[in-house]
């Protein structure tokens, strides 16, 4: 037997109708709270998120090199 084909490999992941619409209703709420979020004026800046990952990828650094 040979290699799986891309496709093939797709086909076996592709989502069935219902969790499509799953999926699609999840989505649809996510947008909809975050644009009342953002109209209530919670949001957050650019600067606090670069500075909240930033902190992350140290301390994951940290972990890291305590590992070695």
């Amino acid at each position: 037997m040979g290699k799986p084909t891309l496709s093939s490999l797709m086909t076996a992941v592709e989502p069935t109708p219902a969790e499509a619409a799953e999926y699609e209703s999840w989505f649809r709420r996510q947008v909809r709270a975050g644009l009342e979020e953002a109209h209530a004026g919670r949001l957050t800046s650019g600067d606090e998120v670069e500075a909240h990952f930033t902190a992350r990828r140290e301390k994951a650094r940290y972990k890291s090199s305590k590992k070695s």
